[in-house]
């Protein structure tokens, strides 16, 4: 099989651990490198979603698989195609040592299924007797949660020899966060000619064939090590369990005939509820549809990756996967990706389902923060996912033909009037200035949420700056939305923002530091103003209806750009500050402690370049600006740049600094929704001709 898109040669050496993922578009997914040496407890061929997009639990974690050959007159030999890593630093098998390409991950409609499927393919070099003999390995994500590890080629390895491929299955059945242990309880397993049921508690997964036999054959693998585990301070070793080995045969007609020959082996759950996953988007769909340049395009395959079908009373909708692997569908990051993983990609119908979807969970004035994975139950600590709700709702309406659903409106109404009354967490108005406070010393209820150990590492109490700049944009931006059929409730809303306006233009204003406080702690009757220098203020400009003059609008954006700007998106804090860390590495604790403290997202570079447009009035100079600080974060997700690390996707967090001999590093979450999506929204936002939602 000959592939294209295919890294080879140097390209391939040079980006042997960087990750790919594959999803089914219900919250499951499998995971790797492009080595295939798994290196965290998420690298798995299947981890199923069993409350969809959550519920997760990892069930076949590898697979090793070796090429017997078989010669007349000649001994048995067996070529490794898996590779592992054990807590001795031992890498066995070497599978990797016979790598000479990899593609992926492509999605294209499985013909067989003739249902839509992701694929990643390995393709080896085996020198057997003087020749060279190709084999291809494959592993595709079926849309129903199964996967199908398969292995094929175009020739034999010489002529009148015998070959069969020869695998194991290795087994996790466990939550997905979880490792197994030395002393897990073993799984109970049921066989047949073609292949197993395994069960451990709660979890079962079908292992099966039709291209050959399986054969009971118990077998523990002990002590496989993750390494990317370990650099994170956490438990990293791993037993894996083994009931059987498969024989797979190519088929005989084939290998008679000289012609391609193809095996297979498929892992199947039944545990999920969802019939209708999360529809997916391929580069020859786009190509149809719309003209957009090749990067473009890319961006917009790899935004289809994070929608995922969440099960709700009213039925399945979309939702929206915060990061691979370990998140599921924040409130916060859901409203933030949404513009751009969905209607800059002309997906107006999900973006408004999703929507619905966390209107129909709100409470109190409360969109859901974030979900357990094992109950699936939400959570609702959070003080903007509600107020960005308001601004998606609004960006709907301007981006989409049709009306938006009263339902959504009805929700919004509730956001503003539980703000203005008092709701959780201390989420209350301040009636003597209309700005918004939240939470207490002990809360975390901004995106600077870091808590460990009971320690909140950015505490943000009172009234944050970006809070209260979502909250006048949300306020005149809603009212701009419902003013043609409620005029009255429009005039009221505009005046309330009027009040919050002249009142943060007086509050944040530093004029010491040309920039905006980063927030107001409370201070018995007195607020004590934060003169960090931090990102959130580039919300007050990057979002509609700023209320700063033009001149204080741009020394926000001049002061971001000296103080926080990288090639790869926002410093959390400024160098110099106290607390300031330059490195995103440690144990979880340590990591914890970064995470805000200096920590680059690239996710803000976003809110940076529409701020920069706004300011300068999207001037041409301006639309130059922005897109060369764009491009090292498209040379990361194009797998170019200098500290790339995932296949087609972009990281969650990098290194706030370059140190002498260490680059800056991509970190967190490998593949991160909103990294993505404002990447794409900020390419579409410097394109010439487009502008953003006007404040007019």
């Amino acid at each position: 099989m000959k592939l294209s898109c295919v890294l080879q040669g140097d390209e391939l050496r040079r980006r042997l651990n960087h990750e790919w993922l594959l999803t089914d578009g219900m919250g499951g997914f499998a995971m790797g490198t492009v080595s295939g040496i798994p290196q965290r407890r998420y690298h798995a061929l299947l981890i199923a979603a069993t409350k969809p997009p959550v519920g997760r639990v990892a069930l076949v974690q590898a697979v090793a698989d070796w090429l017997v050959v078989k010669a007349p007159n000649k001994p048995e030999r067996r070529y490794d195609l898996a590779s592992f890593e054990f807590v001795d630093g031992t890498i066995s098998p070497c599978g990797s040592e016979h790598l000479v390409g990899f593609c992926g991950p492509l999605q294209h409609v499985d013909s067989a299924r003739h249902e839509p499927a992701s694929k990643v393919f390995w393709e080896y070099r085996i020198r057997y007797e003087g020749l060279d003999f190709g084999i291809t390995r494959s592993l595709t994500l079926n849309r129903d949660g199964s996967t199908t590890l398969s292995w094929s080629g175009g020739e034999k390895p010489c002529l009148g020899c015998n070959f069969w491929i020869e695998c194991r299955p290795l087994l996790a059945l466990r939550d997905f966060h979880e490792l197994v242990a030395s002393g897990a309880a073993p799984t109970t397993v049921s066989h047949d000619e073609t292949g197993f049921t395994s069960t451990r508690g709660d979890f079962a997964v079908d292992v099966f064939t039709h291209d050959g036999s399986a054969i009971p054959d118990h077998e523990v693998w002990r002590s496989i090590a993750y390494r990317r585990d370990r650099a994170r301070g956490q438990d990293f070793t791993e037993h894996l369990e083994s009931p059987a080995r498969f024989r797979l045969a190519s088929n005989q007609e084939c290998l008679d005939n000289d012609r391609p020959w193809f095996c297979s082996l498929s892992f199947a759950t039944h545990t999920s509820t969802v019939s209708s996953p999360a529809p997916i988007v391929t580069a020859e769909h786009i190509s149809k549809c719309v003209t957009t340049p090749v990067i473009q395009r890319d961006l917009i395959v790899a935004a289809a990756q994070f929608v995922a079908t969440r099960a709700t009373p009213s039925g399945p909708k979309p939702s929206i996967i915060a990061g691979y692997p370990w998140f599921s569908d924040w409130g916060r990051d859901t409203m933030i990706s949404l513009p751009g993983l969905l209607l800059c990609t002309g997906r107006h119908d999900e973006a408004r389902d999703t929507l619905l979807a966390f209107a129909g969970l709100m409470k109190d004035g409360l969109i859901p923060n974030c979900f357990d994975n094992g109950s699936g139950e939400a959570e609702y600590n959070t003080v903007d996912a509600s107020l960005w709700f308001i601004q998606a709702v609004c960006n709907l309406a301007e981006a989409a033909p049709a009306p938006v659903p009263p339902e959504l409106l009805t929700a919004c109404r509730a956001v503003i009037n539980a703000y203005r009354s008092g709701t959780r967490f201390n989420i209350r108005m301040d009636p003597a200035d209309g700005l918004v406070m939240a939470g207490d010393i002990h809360t975390q209820l901004t995106w600077m949420d870091a808590r460990r150990d009971g320690v909140v590492f950015t505490p943000r109490h009172g009234k944050p700056v970006e809070i209260n700049a979502l909250w006048h944009s949300g306020l005149m931006r809603f009212a701009r939305l419902v003013g043609p059929s409620h005029p009255t409730e429009a005039d009221f809303l505009r005046l309330l923002a009027s009040k919050v306006g002249a009142s943060f233009c007086s509050a944040f204003w530093n004029p010491h530091d040309a920039c905006l406080f980063d927030c107001l702690s409370p201070n018995g009757p007195s607020w004590d103003a934060d003169t960090s220098i931090r990102p959130n203020q580039i919300f007050a400009v990057s979002l509609p209806y700023c209320p700063l003059p033009s001149d204080q609008q741009r020394a926000v954006v001049a002061c971001v750009k000296t103080h926080l700007l990288t090639p790869v998106g926002l410093r959390t804090l400024a160098r110099g500050s106290p607390g300031y860390r330059p490195r995103f590495e440690g144990d979880l604790f340590s990591r914890d402690g970064a995470y805000h403290n200096g920590t680059v997202w690239p996710w803000l570079i976003g809110a940076y370049i529409e701020a920069l447009l706004r300011a300068n009035e999207f001037s041409d100079a301006a639309r130059s600006e922005g897109r060369a600080a764009l491009q090292p974060l498209l040379d990361e997700f194009s797998g170019v740049g200098p500290t790339s690390q995932s296949i087609a996707s972009i990281a969650e967090v990098y290194d706030a600094d370059e140190l002498p001999g260490q680059p800056r590093r991509p970190d967190g979450c490998p593949m991160q929704a909103w990294s993505v999506a404002e990447v794409l929204r900020a390419l579409t936002l410097v394109s010439a001709g487009a502008e953003p939602i006007s404040a007019t």
